[in-house]
């Protein structure tokens, strides 16, 4: 029961922090909506397009995340002071990689996608602004995983929270015109979430620089090196960075990889007609909403593990682990109670027509037991990235989704009705879920019961 609190004392933040992220989608959406119809297809579009490279970037850094966590457990705050300024630097190439990314995504794969010409004027727009995001996007992940490896969670918690409550009002005023601003339609999304990005970042480097905890670490500063800290210097180093790289790289992926996978699904369903496009969404959106419980216990994982080997105690990372997939198995089973119980109740809160409920209804039957699968994927990948093992977190994402669910899926929905076509696609769903849960518990097995040398940030232990 202990360690099972320690999860979720790094868990619940996480959790929040995240769900604060997906609320400014939500509020744009919302937002862009009441604007008109191509606002928020125009919306809906750009932060489409923005996401998907986007995603490579958080598993780059999630690779920090469990560097960091092992430094600190190890009791090495030169070490991580070295681990958390070279991370900023690393955000500076990486940055203007996500530039070009979204760059490529605006003038490009926007204009090749068959959309409705005012939505892409729309899209355009909205991607101009986020097109500096995506270069501050990256320092704002440096800080969020330096702090969580550092076991506070809850500073980046905060600063989402406010990111949250203040892209509310900025949205409102620029997409309709209030306070002086100029109405900007479904583009003052971008601008707004422009400006929340700035703001974050500049909360983080003040907290990071002044904040009590961190003073022991003289993090952003050569001016004070408390004694016995190391006087290290805030230029970058090579082998670091190559380092991050190394293990950050197949993260990021790994991620990319499943999430092309859930983005291409619609385009697929898309020849089936409407109520199939609809009733997909609906559907994959409650899931995405479970899928964050799973999410945040695999980080919190990540994380504990990671300080655990760092500590010189590879019995309390094999106990995390288990723990971690008991537990995530465990709200698996509540999140798959829900589905089955209120599925109707549900989907009708999100379409009032009975064809879109009816099918989205029959697909959450899928999706509750997805949710068992997923958790024991989801969580045995995060055992997997604090062991430093996250070349194999790759190559399972590849067979699952690439080699065994995309074929499957055109194959069931190609020269189907509406609902066969739309549960073919769930089903191929349902395998490849199956299929990367089992190769990630196989995996997991060979490294917490037959044991291998692990490998993070340079330095090895036997677990």
């Amino acid at each position: 029961m202990q360690e099972l609190g320690r999860i979720a004392y790094l868990a619940l933040p996480l959790l929040i922090g995240q769900l604060a992220i997906v609320g400014l989608t939500v509020t744009d959406v919302i937002m862009s909506g009441r604007a008109g119809t191509e606002q928020l297809a125009g919306v809906t579009l750009g932060a489409t397009l923005f996401d998907l490279p986007m995603m490579f970037l958080v598993g780059v850094f999630i690779a920090n995340g469990a560097m960091v966590g092992r430094l600190h457990g190890a009791g090495d705050s030169s070490g991580l002071r070295h681990q958390f300024h070279n991370s900023l630097w690393l955000a500076l190439p990486v940055g203007v990689l996500a530039i070009v990314a979204v760059m490529l995504m605006r003038f490009y794969v926007l204009d090749w996608l068959d959309a409705a010409p005012d939505a892409k004027t729309v899209a355009m727009d909205y991607l101009l602004p986020m097109t500096a995001s995506a270069f501050i996007l990256p320092f704002v992940l440096a800080f969020r995983t330096g702090f969580e490896g550092m076991g506070k969670p809850g500073v980046a918690m905060v600063f989402n929270l406010l990111g949250f409550a203040v892209n509310i009002p900025l949205d409102y005023a620029l997409i309709y015109g209030h306070w002086g601003l100029p109405a900007l339609g479904g583009a003052g999304c971008g601008w707004a979430t422009l400006i929340v990005v700035l703001m974050i970042t500049a909360g983080e480097v003040i907290y990071t620089r002044r904040a009590e905890f961190m003073r022991s670490l003289a993090l952003l500063r050569r001016d004070v090196l408390p004694e016995g800290l190391l006087p290290g210097d805030l230029w970058p180093a090579v082998n670091t960075l190559k380092r991050t790289l190394f293990m950050g790289f197949p993260i990021g992926s790994a991620i990319l990889c499943e999430a092309g996978f859930f983005h291409m699904i619609p385009l697929v369903i898309a020849t089936l007609g409407s109520v199939a496009v609809a009733s997909h969404g609906v559907a994959m959106t409650l899931d995405m909403m479970m899928f964050m419980v799973p999410l945040a216990l695999s980080q919190a994982i990540t994380l504990l593990v990671a300080k655990n080997l760092g500590a010189g105690n590879p019995q309390g990372a094999r106990l995390t682990g288990i723990t971690g997939i008991v537990a995530g198995f465990a709200a698996a089973l509540v999140q798959c109670g829900v589905f089955l119980l209120l599925r109707d109740q549900l989907t009708a809160l999100y379409s009032s027509d009975p064809q879109v409920v009816n099918l989205a209804s029959s697909l959450l039957l899928f999706a509750a037991v997805i949710r068992l699968f997923d958790a024991l994927h989801i969580c045995g990948t995060g055992i997997l990235r604090g062991y430093g093992d996250t070349h194999s977190t790759l190559v399972i994402s590849i067979i699952a989704f690439w080699l065994i669910g995309f074929p499957l899926c055109l194959w069931l929905v190609a020269g189907s009705d509406v609902e066969a076509g739309v549960r073919g696609a769930w089903t191929a769903i349902l395998v490849a879920v199956v299929c990367a849960g089992g190769m990630t518990l196989w995996r997991v097995r060979r490294i917490l019961v037959g044991g291998r040398r692990s490998e993070v940030g340079g330095r090895r232990s036997e677990v």
